[in-house]
């Protein structure tokens, strides 16, 4: 799809008590991380993340090999990102927290949506950039399925700016540990702040 690699499987572990659900090794995806890259171009970033995405929603589900999303109903990122907002709100790091809440029980009803091939975590750190910021791979497909696209196009606001995710384009795991991924209490909380709202998209 497009110019961005994907990982070249080259071994399949077996799931052993270490390592209950198996494990892959695979060819590194070239260029580097988009979590905590400064992204120059914005704009052009989204609209090229959006044109890989429609590609990739517009796969035939039927010859994928994908199984359906294991949360068809978005009950569990419901009680993630209640628990994330809770953990914001205590601390005050996000302002109207209960209304980022009452839209996260709102959950819409997903049946009536039609499933398609999705990544399930486009965040930041599965997207490979080059050294012009440009797409340049996309990792950790153990979340793919047959699901919501609004679920990959949620994982935009993971960077931070809506010059991303208002790109004309569009239209077309929750951690264990928000403090453990952020470094330390304060920006922990302002993760799961981020987190929470991203979910409730």
């Amino acid at each position: 799809m497009g110019c961005a690699a994907l990982p070249e499987v080259l071994h399949l572990g077996t799931a052993s008590p270490l390592v209950p659900e198996g494990f892959s090794v695979a060819r590194r995806v070239p260029g580097r991380s988009g979590l905590g890259v400064a992204v120059t171009d914005p704009v052009a970033l989204g609209g090229e993340l959006g044109r890989w995405l429609a590609d990739l929603h517009a796969l035939n589900p039927h010859e994928s090999g994908l199984t359906v999303d294991l949360d068809p109903s978005g009950h569990d990122w419901r009680d993630a990102a209640l628990d994330d907002l809770e953990a914001a709100a205590e601390v005050g790091v996000l302002p109207g927290a209960d209304a980022w809440a009452a839209r996260v029980r709102d959950i819409p009803d997903l049946r009536k949506v039609m499933p398609v091939p999705i990544h399930g975590d486009f965040a930041a750190e599965h997207v490979s950039l080059d050294g012009q910021g440009r797409l340049s791979g996309v990792l950790d497909w153990s979340d793919a399925a047959l699901g919501d696209p609004a679920r990959d196009l949620a994982g935009l606001i993971h960077w931070g700016t809506r010059r991303c995710w208002r790109r004309p384009a569009w239209r077309i795991r929750r951690p264990a540990s928000p403090v453990g991924r952020c470094g330390s209490v304060r920006r922990g909380t302002r993760c799961a702040a981020r987190w929470g709202i991203w979910r409730s998209v």
